[in-house]
């Protein structure tokens, strides 16, 4: 697999490259904008009129969002394990208090 940093409007974003497949992910967002084949038509693809600013929803692409709920020490420990990851490929947790 190999990862490439690329922009879409002021989020940085990366695209995961593998076999003849690609993915676009936001990690900012934690939204998935595209994905598809360098052969063929995408199998997701992005809304032409979606806005990539700060305070605005993208309205394109999946949102990905972890459950979770209530406080973290009320989740399963590997929910809870899960929010000490920092790996910069990985989606942010929703924190809902």
């Amino acid at each position: 697999m190999k990862i490439e940093k690329i922009q879409y409007g002021p989020y940085e974003a990366l695209r995961l490259h593998f076999l003849d497949r690609f993915l676009d992910y936001i990690p900012k967002r934690a939204q998935i904008i595209r994905y598809g084949s360098l052969k063929k038509p995408d199998i997701l693809w992005g809304n032409s009129k979606a806005t990539y600013q700060d305070g605005k929803a993208i309205r394109s692409g999946i949102p990905l969002c972890w459950p979770w709920f209530g406080h973290l020490k009320a989740n399963p420990s590997i929910v809870q394990n899960m929010h000490s990851l920092t790996h910069p490929a990985l989606p942010r947790l929703c924190t809902l208090h």
